[in-house]
């Protein structure tokens, strides 16, 4: 009996970590030594499932208010949700759509919704991660995440109430994303006006898998 052999199956993936995590969950789902020593040992394979794993996957970007909207445009400190501003990327296969309406309501504003959103404790997307997508956008269009959920699942708006912005004339607004014409744009919505079913907001629960939060 070849035991140096059977050893080495047996103690396969029994590291610490994330990898150890990957192997269990993988061999849930029949995927044996044979699975990781092809993946570790074939680059194109790798990078197909890296590709798949990965698209929904958002890097964020630093907002600057005045240079991306215009003069005199600020977002308020205190209505930020850091948990939000600290994330460096997102997986928006993990990704909440929140619309806060109690039954028998079929609009409420949007300082209600945002007073809602943040008693329900989950983390309100902001500003960075909106810039992540738009700028993803940007870049890959028909393979972007913003286009893979209107063909995923069918969304054609998106808030971010992580942030919220104070303009020239002091009212405060949200960033949004809405799909016309095949064409994804962003604008930002007065908090005073109505949000209905329609106005989906981006979240994550709070005990989602955040990728590499950023440390101070």
């Amino acid at each position: 009996m070849n035991t140096s052999a059977s050893t080495s199956v047996s103690e396969f993936g029994k590291d610490s970590g994330l990898v150890h995590e990957a192997v269990v969950t993988g061999r849930k789902v029949g995927a044996s030594q044979t699975f990781w020593s092809r993946l570790a040992h074939n680059e194109d394979l790798f990078r197909r499932v890296v590709k798949e794993v990965m698209q929904m996957v958002v890097a964020t970007q630093p907002f600057d208010p005045v240079s991306f909207i215009g003069e005199k445009w600020s977002l308020i400190p205190e209505e930020r949700d850091l948990r939000s501003a600290r994330l460096t990327e997102v997986d928006f296969a993990t990704a909440l759509w929140e619309i806060c309406l109690n039954e028998g309501e079929s609009s409420i504003t949007g300082e209600e919704k945002l007073t809602r959103l943040k008693t329900s404790g989950k983390i309100r997307l902001g500003s960075t991660v909106f810039l992540g997508l738009w700028t993803d956008y940007q870049a890959r269009k028909e393979d972007s995440v913003l286009e893979r959920l209107f063909k995923e699942q069918k969304i054609t708006y998106l808030d971010f109430f992580g942030d919220v912005l104070l303009n020239p004339h002091g009212n405060r607004y949200v960033l949004y994303f809405f799909r016309n014409d095949g064409v994804w744009h962003w604008i930002s919505y007065y908090l005073g006006y109505d949000w209905n079913a329609d106005h989906l907001s981006a979240s994550l629960a709070c005990e989602s898998s955040v990728l590499e939060p950023v440390t101070s």
